[in-house]
């Protein structure tokens, strides 16, 4: 019931998932300790940095997505007995995240936002941290297409057993590709290309998969997960080069390239190459910076200062 209510239910924007995501990673080291009994569990609080939600720290787009969250109910089929006392399948909603407060002055990613949880809602909400045991939360954070984070929950339901046979139609809706323009298969398939590329780029799955067809329309997609010990393993970073300090498993491929680079070719600390590989700016600056170097390298007598002067950090 609850991994139902995840994948179908909370049709949330890209942000707002990341409330979502939050909360559940937060409440599953602790899911035993929680007592089954309502009136004895508080309200829980969760305080979620602002840079969780948005890097960029736009207030506009923390704003957007605690409306965006606050207005999403879970729709949990439950057994009623109706006025004749007969049982009957019904529906019941809750609104999960009924209280959120944030600092309305505050932006450039500081600061946090403090969700509470509606205690009718908890008992789900274990389930969830419960059943979703597979899925690496932190790393749901870093996707940034609502269909790739839909479909790396997904494949994260089967990446034990390495594969994941999916009616065309199904995936259609547990993707939440309702417009009639995803009748198309062509237009289907950019968004699934597009999501495991991503999902490929920046989480500890390698996925492939084949399209199959009956008569002459495509009715079904298997994919075929592998999971990575460390994006090492597909981007060909030798041992020599891993750094325990950096999370490979969550950079981009252009990130993971900056980082062959820098620990092959070049000289800097850590704290350096960490500022480099996750701060926007300078990763763009190193682009820009390496271009130029490609073609100049003899005359660069000291090529990491050079790279540290023309990013501002020395």
């Amino acid at each position: 019931m609850a991994n139902h209510i995840v994948l179908s239910e909370f049709n949330t924007t890209v942000k707002s998932r990341r409330i979502l995501y939050y909360v559940i990673s937060e409440l599953r080291p602790v899911v035993n300790d929680i007592d089954n009994s309502l009136g004895q569990i508080g309200k829980l609080k969760f305080d979620i940095p602002n840079s969780v939600i948005s890097p960029s720290g736009k207030h506009d787009e923390i704003e957007a997505a605690v409306n965006d969250i606050q207005r999403r109910q879970m729709k949990i089929p439950i057994k009623r007995k109706n006025p004749k006392g007969e049982l009957v399948d019904t529906t019941k909603s809750i609104v999960p995240f009924y209280d959120i407060e944030y600092d309305r002055n505050v932006d450039n990613g500081r600061g946090y936002i403090q969700v509470t949880l509606a205690n009718e809602a908890l008992p789900y909400f274990k389930d969830l941290a419960a059943g979703y045991t597979q899925l690496k939360f932190k790393t749901a954070l870093l996707l940034t297409s609502q269909y790739s984070q839909r479909l790396y929950e997904l494949l994260c339901k089967w990446k034990n057993t390495g594969m994941w046979y999916e009616s065309i139609d199904n995936i259609r809706k547990l993707l939440h590709l309702t417009n009639p323009t995803y009748d198309r298969f062509s237009n289907l398939k950019a968004v699934i290309d597009r999501s495991v590329k991503h999902i490929n780029e920046r989480t500890e799955l390698y996925i492939e998969f084949d399209y199959y067809k009956k008569g002459r329309s495509f009715k079904s997609i298997e994919f075929h997960i592998k999971i990575l010990e460390s994006k090492s393993e597909l981007n060909g970073i030798s041992d020599e080069h891993l750094n325990k300090d950096i999370d490979l498993s969550s950079l981009t491929q252009f990130q993971i390239n900056a980082y062959n680079i820098i620990t092959d070719q070049l000289n800097i600390s850590t704290d350096h190459l960490k500022e480099i590989l996750y701060d926007e700016k300078k990763l763009n600056g190193f682009r820009k910076w390496m271009n130029t170097w490609k073609n100049q390298k003899s005359s660069y007598t000291n090529a990491s200062g050079h790279l540290l002067r023309t990013l501002g950090m020395v």
